[in-house]
């Protein structure tokens, strides 16, 4: 049977203890998935229409107007209905210290190290909190960029012959048009790149992919890694430790 105390995660893991770090609520986990699924289907399809692939257009077309809705509308209403969740998250994205530029000059939290430390040396990162300056600075950008393409993406959708759904529809000069297209395409070469960096430290890289389950997962954190790359966030929170302990039986 097991007994579950509320501890500081300071204390060491003992043998026969686990420790337990949740992360991510299920609210989070949900949203991040619709966004992720939305990105990566309107980053297909619009590079397949951009570049002139044979494909059904209309249909690809419509797949990534849809997706489109998706990748905005779930943070949307994740924001709205968790919004205490939202504020959190966009006040720790938006806020920098000693820390945070320790990070930076690390350099880049240490992933820099084998171009640059030949001598297999790792250098020294301050302890981050719950995201870290890279992850915060992808944060930013990815909601700017969201914002971005979300505004130019219903101008575009509502420009053409039928547009959305024939409800909203309106006209815009060739220069205004030529604008909002390239505008939407810059935005989303940025998000592409951001997200590729992003998916490759996640879920690619052999020492930080351990967090791609914390989010596709359970949300729970694997406690070792955070205690070494979150240590700020980790030492500010309450954690369970769960106890085998034997049967009174």
């Amino acid at each position: 049977m097991s007994e579950m105390e509320i501890t500081n995660p300071a204390a060491k893991e003992e043998p026969g203890v686990t420790i337990k770090v949740f992360k991510h609520h299920i609210a989070t986990r949900i949203m991040h998935c619709c966004v992720a699924l939305g990105f990566v289907t309107c980053g297909v399809t619009g590079i397949l229409l951009f570049a002139g692939v044979e494909i059904p257009r209309d249909t690809a077309a419509l797949l990534h107007c849809l997706m489109g809705a998706l990748f905005i509308g779930a943070p949307t209403i994740y924001a709205i209905t968790r919004f205490r969740y939202f504020a959190r998250f966009s006040d720790t994205v938006t806020h920098y210290d000693k820390d945070d530029l320790g990070w930076v000059t690390a350099p880049m939290g240490g992933y820099l190290d084998p171009f640059i430390r030949r001598n297999g040396e790792e250098s020294y990162v301050p302890p981050q909190d719950k995201y870290n300056a890279g992850q915060k600075g992808a944060g930013i950008c990815l909601m700017l960029g969201g914002i971005a393409l979300a505004i130019t993406g219903f101008l575009m959708w509502g420009n053409t012959a039928e547009g959305i759904f024939g409800v909203v529809k309106f006209d815009m000069s060739p220069g205004m048009t030529w604008f909002i297209w390239t505008l939407h395409f810059v935005a989303c070469v940025c998000m592409i790149l951001v997200f590729c960096v992003h998916f490759f430290l996640s879920a690619i890289h052999p020492v930080t992919r351990v967090e791609f389950f914390t989010m596709f997962g359970n949300g729970i954190a694997d406690y070792n890694y955070t205690k070494k790359k979150h240590g700020k966030w980790l030492n500010s929170l309450e954690v369970i430790k769960e106890r085998e302990i034997p049967d009174s039986k």
